[in-house]
């Protein structure tokens, strides 16, 4: 169960807010989750739980979600009602097909929405991802989009294309035209990587439609313990109407000789000084068993750096008493991830040494969440869960472990 409560200054005491309960099977995966909303006038004044929505799921052995179904309460038929559904079709673990339903607002009919299908190479790597619609007046599967991966003999992504459906294409019996790709790049010593985004002009190339930069990112290792990640826009009027790069960002990554995140340095252009100038920095402390126990924020006020805040963590561990012939105790652990850096997946690996509510959640270098990997209840023992990073940009990502117990953090790094 998980609750959250307001506070309320006139009654100097907390109030109830939202609640959501989790029904979990022998895997420790949520089958049913029940979100409700407290509402104060109920019961005569006296407040009661009130219920909002609820999902149902069912997995297969390896833990893999078959099935995910979201009702929503409605009061004036004092029941709930299916909002959408979700199917997931596997193949040897790898997903190759998800088919989404929902509730048509206009006709009032629940039926299917949204098909996506996937394909990987002899590797894993996820080589194309279609999706189509459904047409209720056909009954038929109409193509949407396509996403295409292309990858080098290291296994490292070289291109990542997105096409649309052109129904009126090729004499009215359509195809897929190009929308937006990124072109990647990568240095024979892997110092260097370059992610260009383009869009798809149709009138470029004397009418026959070219690729057009748009911007790019460029990722240098400068030493083992540093990266620079570089940001820069495509200004077609540069270079006497020729066009070129534009220096927009820039961030100076640090780490120390355990491979921990400990500095960012965040820098923009400065059109006037041609130079980089000072805008943020972010620092982390550890201890000795690589806790993070100081995160500093500062900003730059030209000329010295200005705190800005400071987040202070304390640790404790329970020390219990051996029995002779006890196995050894497992520990809290979060490995680091495999691989990195990663490209499309990497794998993140973590021990409980009993059950324990926790979060497994992923941060960019600005401390936003982008991820959330595990929320809930997990059993003793080892856990593995698998972070996608089709949708994140490239670049270090803090990964944190946190439970009533524990709160450990690593990096990684996401090369696109």
């Amino acid at each position: 169960e998980r609750l959250i409560e307001g506070w309320d200054t006139d009654a100097g005491d907390w109030d109830p807010n939202t609640r959501t309960t989790y029904m979990l099977n022998g895997q420790n995966r949520s089958e049913e989750t029940l979100d409700e909303s407290w509402n104060p006038d109920a019961n005569g004044g006296q407040g009661a739980w009130e219920p909002a929505r609820r999902t149902s799921s069912t997995y297969d052995g390896q833990g893999n979600s078959l099935m995910s179904a979201t009702e929503l309460w409605d009061d004036s038929a004092g029941d709930y009602f299916l909002w959408s559904r979700i199917t997931s079709t596997y193949d040897s673990g790898r997903l190759i097909q998800q088919v989404s339903e929902s509730l048509n607002f206009f006709t009032g009919m629940f039926g299917l929405s949204l098909r996506t299908s996937f394909e990987y190479d002899g590797a894993g790597n996820t080589t194309r991802r279609i999706r189509e619609s459904y047409d209720d007046m056909s009954g038929t599967w109409k193509n949407s989009s396509l996403r295409q991966w292309t990858y080098d003999g290291d296994g490292r992504e070289t291109e990542d294309l997105e096409q649309t459906w052109d129904p009126v294409a090729n004499a009215g019996q359509g195809d897929w035209a190009n929308d937006f790709r990124e072109v990647t790049t990568n240095s024979t010593g892997a110092e260097e990587t370059i992610v260009t985004a383009q869009d798809w002009d149709p009138a470029a190339g004397g009418g026959q439609g070219d690729w057009v930069n748009r911007d790019r990112g460029i990722m240098t290792v400068t030493s083992s313990t540093e990266w620079l990640e570089t940001e820069q826009d495509w200004d077609p009027a540069a270079n006497a109407g020729q066009g070129d790069w534009v220096n927009r960002e820039q961030q100076v990554t640090t780490l120390d000789s355990n491979g921990d995140f400990v500095e960012f340095v965040d820098r923009i252009w400065d059109v006037g000084q041609s130079d980089w100038v000072n805008e943020s920095r972010g620092t982390f402390v550890y201890n000795d068993q690589r806790l993070i126990v100081e995160n500093v924020t500062q900003v730059w006020d030209g000329s010295v750096w200005v705190n800005d805040f400071r987040l202070l963590q304390m640790y404790e561990e329970f020390v219990g008493t051996a029995v002779e012939g006890d196995q050894p105790a497992l520990r809290h652990d979060l490995a680091a991830n495999y691989p990195n850096p990663f490209g499309n997946s990497t794998s993140i690996s973590y021990t409980l040494p009993a059950a324990e509510q926790v979060t497994l959640e992923v941060f960019d270098m600005l401390g936003r969440r982008v991820a959330s990997l595990v929320d809930g209840l997990s059993s003793p023992g080892s856990h593995q869960v698998t972070l996608e990073g089709d949708d994140l940009a490239a670049g270090f990502y803090v990964y944190r472990l946190r439970g009533a117990n524990v709160q450990i953090s690593r990096t990684m790094l996401l090369v696109k």
